[in-house]
């Protein structure tokens, strides 16, 4: 609702509601926890790697493991969720 131009909740609305933003589903749950995992794991590796070279291989190894758990597809679901949200600010500026 409305009222003097700005939108005003009942109280039980919540930003997320009003953006009408998605949840993840329990297969994006896991590969959130598990993109997550390789990530952390295989940063501490990067940043005690010895030289260049070793630290791009540490990289690629992480990219390609957190592809194979969904990390694109993750990032696709957030990125939606961002668009949706500065939407409503837009609506809610006008």
């Amino acid at each position: 609702a409305q009222k003097n131009g700005t939108l005003v909740g009942s109280g039980n609305e919540s930003f997320a509601g009003l953006a009408g933003l998605d949840t993840l589903d329990m297969d994006q749950e896991l590969a959130l926890k598990q993109v997550g995992e390789v990530i952390c794991q295989y940063s501490w590796k990067m940043a005690y790697a010895e030289n260049d070279a070793e630290y791009d291989a540490l990289y690629n190894e992480m990219l390609e493991k957190a592809n194979g758990f969904g990390y694109r597809e993750l990032t696709d679901f957030y990125i939606e969720q961002a668009q949706k949200i500065m939407a409503v600010r837009a609506s809610m500026a006008e």
